[in-house]
């Protein structure tokens, strides 16, 4: 087994099973068909609805503070912050090609671009060259922009942007449709670039985790569509460990590496995928929580945990970061027990794909603080006191 020294042994809980379960079943899901779902066992259910486990309906958010503390999830995390140099030659080039494709109203655009996603690039993809860089930044803006037009739709509208955007991946070098929603066109021009730059590897994983991303966005919308709150953290957990795109974000580290598929799914890798995953959406949601209770969204740790234990803000917030913490540890003990390389140049990129899993949850937190996104101009500030000021609910 590959160690690296001065880190501990893996603990892991059992919470891991419930993603291999979901991943599962809907590992041939057919999206052709806008009103049926096929799962594995060949027979028909309507929508993601049979994904949804029991969950209480109806949920009042306990505003009872006017403001709280934002727990310090990274105050032992080791892995510090690294930008690409390639940041400022390259954002804004990527944000213009997102702009040429008219996705938004002019007003939309404006604040879509002050999320800075050029920024999260660059602190989880410091280390490419500047045209996997691009592809890179590219891509993190469509996942961007995906999730800015999917989160007002219903599940079938949902289910019409993933059948397309999953068509333009499988089939990069045919024309769109004329008419059709120009977010096929989007991923059609991106990975028909990428396509030559990428290893092998990046290209067989991507269209795998892009399905499974988009059946998380449906389920979610499909949550979001009754107004369902997932009944615990692991269940939450089950579905945001799709929906947040961070598995195919995790198929940009791996453009310049060729890592054997039996490498990739050994189940050590696996674990390191979850657990970074887990706190990459976990510190989102923290994060971000203020601006989504405000808005009235119900897909967040915070308020799935406020949901289960009927408790306030800040003994939510305390609850997540006890929780984090220990996740941080269990990534940190399991980067010690990496599956056995014999050759030196797998072995070394193995390594780099590790240290990217763990760069992803300081670039993402890091980023969280300095975009727009969140805390618009004070998110210094919120980083420097943890604290925050409840926002009224929109109207």
């Amino acid at each position: 087994m590959e160690r690296f020294e001065g880190l501990g042994a893996l603990m892991l809980d059992g919470s891991i099973e419930n993603i291999l379960e979901l991943q599962q079943s809907i590992k041939n899901v057919k999206l052709n068909k806008p009103d049926v779902v096929y799962f594995d066992t060949g027979d028909p259910i309507k929508g993601p609805s049979a994904l949804v486990t029991d969950m209480d309906t109806k949920f009042q958010l306990s505003l009872d503070t006017m403001e709280f503390k934002l727990p310090d999830l990274h105050k032992s995390w080791p892995l510090p912050r690294i930008m690409s140099p390639w940041y400022e030659d390259v954002s804004s080039a990527s944000a213009d090609w997102v702009d040429s494709f008219s996705l938004f109203s002019p007003s939309h655009t404006k604040k879509f671009r002050q999320i800075n996603v050029g920024l999260l690039a660059s602190l989880t993809s410091p280390h490419h060259t500047k045209e996997l860089f691009r592809a890179a930044c590219d891509f993190t803006n469509i996942l961007f922009a995906v999730d800015e037009i999917t989160d007002v739709l219903g599940p079938e509208e949902v289910r019409g942007i993933a059948e397309i955007a999953l068509d333009a991946l499988r089939n990069p070098h045919k024309p769109r449709p004329e008419g059709e929603h120009c977010i096929g066109e989007l991923h059609r021009e991106f990975w028909c670039k990428t396509l030559s730059a990428s290893s092998d590897t990046a290209a067989r994983r991507l269209i795998k985790s892009y399905e499974e991303y988009m059946m998380g966005v449906i389920v979610e919308a499909e949550d979001r569509n009754h107004t369902t709150i997932r009944k615990n953290i692991d269940d939450y957990l089950s579905v945001r460990r799709l929906a947040g795109g961070i598995k195919p974000a995790y198929d940009m580290i791996l453009l310049p590496l060729e890592i054997p598929d039996e490498i990739l799914l050994d189940r050590r890798i696996v674990d390191l995928e979850f657990m970074s995953i887990d706190m990459v959406a976990v510190a989102n949601d923290v994060l971000s929580f203020n601006v989504e209770q405000a808005r009235g969204e119900i897909h967040n740790a915070i308020i799935v945990v406020q949901n289960q234990y009927k408790c306030s803000v800040q003994e939510a917030m305390d609850y997540i970061n006890e929780w984090y913490q220990k996740r941080a540890n269990d990534f940190l003990n399991a980067m010690t027990d990496l599956p056995e390389c014999h050759d030196i140049k797998v072995r070394d990129q193995l390594k780099q794909y590790v240290f990217g899993l763990g760069n992803w949850v300081t670039g993402s937190y890091e980023w969280s603080f300095s975009s727009m996104r969140y805390f618009d101009a004070d998110g210094d500030k919120a980083k420097q006191t943890g604290t925050v000021s409840l926002l009224p609910p929109r109207k």
